[in-house]
């Protein structure tokens, strides 16, 4: 523990791996419980983004380089602290992602119904979304064991979210897994596996730019980095469940797990809350 701290008072805290459920995107956190959650931002990525960029041009948010926890302020350090301690849990899963080949084609469709409607201008014009390359609900576990996460959201099950529902999503998101390569034939994305960025949030670049920087040079069109899970689904098949976290600067983000319904063809999103969200 003392060693774990010790690495987290170094510059380059702010990017910290989760060992097998890819990596905790850089950007501080603030977790909310269920019951306190609020309505999602009313901007939707892209135009958030298109804020950010707006904003980082005339002050620049601070890089891993440059960021320490002296320089925060007194309950943001503490929050900082609290989150890297309770990711330190996570250490003993496996680290490499399991590969599965090919998904079940109702995961697919709620996620590409998810990322079109909140990335519907990046679709439209075939911008690529930038994904994590593996499946991860490590912002939501915040070092619990898969158990206890499991367990906390059943003790929350209602008609709005059946015990079904998060069973088939807990017991799909137990293990790591790399995203579905099939994502690629609905929607324009780029998967970006954990050694990318690690590459582009690391502090080894000679401290010029920092990490958001970086990444926009490299993908200039992108509303951010999007995490998505395995998709959950009750027994039915018309109710699914599914986190989707989405980072586009230090202090720009959100996650959460997001709930729909399938209406003909269709899956809507329904107004039901389960689970912890993050805001940066």
């Amino acid at each position: 523990m003392n060693a774990f701290l010790q690495e987290a008072a170094t510059p380059n805290h702010a990017l910290q791996r989760t060992s097998g459920f890819g990596v905790q995107l850089p950007g501080a956190a603030l977790i909310r419980p269920a019951q306190s959650r609020a309505v999602r931002p009313a901007m939707k990525p892209g135009t958030a983004r298109a804020f950010a960029s707006r904003r980082r041009a005339h002050s620049r948010a601070p890089g891993p380089e440059s960021l320490s926890l002296g320089s925060l302020g007194v309950t943001m350090r503490a929050l900082l602290i609290m989150f890297m301690l309770a990711f330190a849990g996570c250490g003993s899963q496996p680290t490499e992602p399991a590969v599965r080949n090919a998904p079940d084609a109702p995961e697919v469709d709620v996620v590409v119904s998810l990322l079109t409607h909140d990335y519907d201008n990046s679709v439209r014009r075939k911008t690529p979304l930038v994904v994590e390359a593996t499946f991860s609900i490590a912002m939501l576990r915040l070092g619990d064991s898969h158990a206890k996460f499991a367990q906390s959201l059943l003790s929350r099950a209602s008609d709005d979210v059946p015990a079904d529902l998060i069973r088939d999503f807990c017991a799909k998101n137990a293990k790591p897994q790399k995203v579905w390569p099939e994502l690629g034939k609905r929607l324009p994305v780029i998967l970006l596996s954990g050694e990318e960025v690690e590459s582009l949030f690391s502090a080894g670049h000679e401290h010029k730019t920092n990490g958001w920087d970086r990444f926009y040079a490299k993908y200039p069109k992108s509303p951010g980095i999007t995490t998505i899970s395995r998709v959950g689904f009750n027994r039915r098949g018309d109710m699914a469940m599914v986190y989707v976290g989405w980072q586009a600067d230090w202090l720009l983000g959100h996650g959460g797990i997001r709930v729909l319904r399938k209406q003909g063809r269709k899956w809507t999103e329904a107004p039901a809350i389960i689970g912890p969200i993050w805001d940066s």
